[in-house]
């Protein structure tokens, strides 16, 4: 065994108890490093770029932010009649020029 495999595999025990670490290497080759002991690691866009990645995907990330701010401010419309939580949306003419054109 290598001591780079040594070094993983001790890492892996220290964390078997449940606690949830997440590494956060500032390049590709510390994410690259910190894959191959086994982790799944996060990096930048700019960085993935660099490393040659030309897809991200985020899912339904992007929705679920969105649907973040709708359990509190319809509780507040239901339950105090009131729409001040409303009050921080973003307004239509930013949203129409994001999809407008540039």
């Amino acid at each position: 065994m290598t001591p780079a495999q040594d070094r993983g595999q001790a890492f892996h025990r220290r964390h078997d108890s449940g606690c949830f670490v997440i590494p956060n290497p500032w390049d590709v080759g510390s994410a690259r490093a910190l894959e191959q002991l086994g982790l799944v690691t996060l990096a930048t866009v700019e960085q993935l770029a660099q490393a040659g990645v030309r897809r991200i995907s985020v899912g339904g990330a992007l929705a679920r932010a969105a649907w973040t701010g709708v359990p509190p401010s319809a509780h507040e419309i239901a339950k105090r009649g009131t729409f001040a939580g409303l009050s921080s949306a973003v307004p239509f003419g930013d949203i129409n020029r994001m999809f407008g054109p540039e």
